[in-house]
């Protein structure tokens, strides 16, 4: 794909977005309900536990001292309690500041008022239900679309990796999978995120390559990540990155990294706003060829599909012992029906931060699996300790 017709393809997309946005009153709904209990799931016994929660009536981000699990610190600022045996948290999914072609350098080091792309300030049931992207974010998201290759927003200014390590400590944060997005052309996102990553031995280096046409350079490309960055894994986006896991291309990435011991954490599934060519490239069952054709390939499908939930069970029930299910942009609700759907040690924990603080993930996560200490920990560390190698 040339320079220009990247170009066309990323402003089409950005203003069909932004009007898909605006048009819609509603998100389609979340698809639950066709998926049977996985045997040996989470069980079904802290339905009162989570009511109790949810009585709590947490309608922004600002009244989270009121749930259990955190309190204010002497400064005022929010921070996970540490007496109340909570387990310490690895996050599988962050990402710092977006940036690509001649636009100003996000300053990493530089501690500012973190923004999130969402705002939980505007009034919503912040944990037991989700309508993000908001008409007005996606304008945002868009803006931000639109001016990448040469201007840096002044949002993505906030997502530094520092602001990122302050909320790590705030909220025990153990480790943190930063993950990179590599456009065809001009990226700044990979070179940022594996310089980032070494700021904080908390940091767990992910990498990326754009796989589109697949060669040998390609593959050099990753091998040197490995070598020079210890990268355990890389980032897929197939909406962002433009080309599909079935297209040949992606699929020789995937077998690289099937055979070469790399994870993929790949986004999958969509909120309903984007174009159908879009959402197209990220349905569920378009991964099925890789698992099918590549029996090393380890596979996270991040947010479980987003709004595909059903679908994205579907594919992950199929080859279980390839896939683990990521619950970032989930309400907690969903996260309490996947647990119970899947294979509890394969579900893993991320907050998707830029487009989250940390904290809101949690209290979902925590409000999920209230009276469940068991399930709690594997969601929220040991199962992606597990997977990265960690202690």
């Amino acid at each position: 794909m040339n320079r220009r017709a990247f170009m066309k393809t990323v402003l089409t997309g950005a203003a069909a977005m932004t009007w898909a946005g605006q048009a819609r009153a509603e998100h389609p709904p979340f698809s639950m309900g066709k998926v049977d209990p996985w045997p040996g799931g989470a069980p079904d016994t802290n339905e009162a536990a989570m009511q109790a929660i949810a009585d709590l009536n947490i309608r922004s981000f600002s009244e989270f001292e009121r749930l259990p699990w955190f309190e204010r610190d002497e400064a005022g600022a929010l921070r996970l309690r540490r007496d109340i045996g909570l387990p310490r948290t690895i996050d599988i999914h962050a990402h710092v500041g977006t940036r690509h072609g001649n636009s100003a350098p996000i300053i990493m080091t530089e501690r500012n008022k973190y923004i999130p792309y969402y705002d939980f300030e505007q009034d919503q049931d912040v944990l037991f239900e989700h309508n993000h992207p908001t008409p007005k974010e996606v304008e945002v998201i868009t803006d931000q679309a639109m001016k990448v290759m040469y201007e840096t927003a002044a949002i993505s200014k906030t997502h530094t990796a520092a602001n990122l390590i302050a909320e790590m400590d705030a909220m025990d944060v153990a480790h943190a999978c930063l993950l990179p997005i590599e456009v065809p052309m001009e990226s700044r996102h990979l070179d940022d995120t594996l310089a980032a990553a070494k700021m904080d031995p908390r940091f767990v280096p992910f990498g990326a390559v754009y796989p589109f046409h697949w060669n040998d350079a390609k593959a050099d490309f990753l091998k040197e990540q490995q070598e020079k960055h210890g990268i355990v894994g890389i980032k897929y986006h197939p909406v962002f990155q433009f080309i599909p896991p079935d297209d040949p291309s992606a699929l020789k990435m995937l077998e690289y990294c099937a055979e070469n011991n790399l994870i993929v954490c790949s986004h999958i599934g969509y909120t309903g706003s984007e174009l159908p060519f879009m959402k197209a490239n990220s349905e569920p069952s378009r991964y099925t060829k890789a698992l099918e054709a590549l029996p090393k390939l380890r596979l996270v499908l991040l947010h479980t599909g987003v709004r595909r939930i059903d679908e994205t069970l579907e594919v992950a029930r199929k080859f279980p012992e390839q896939c683990w299910l990521g619950i970032s942009g989930q309400p907690a609700p969903n996260i309490r029906y996947i647990l119970q759907r899947y294979d509890t040690e394969r579900v893993l924990f991320g907050s998707d931060w830029t487009f989250y603080p940390i904290a809101v993930m949690q209290a979902r996560a925590f409000a999920a699996t209230e009276g469940q200490p068991e399930i709690r920990a594997r969601l929220m560390h040991d199962n992606a300790a597990k997977l990265l190698g960690l202690a």
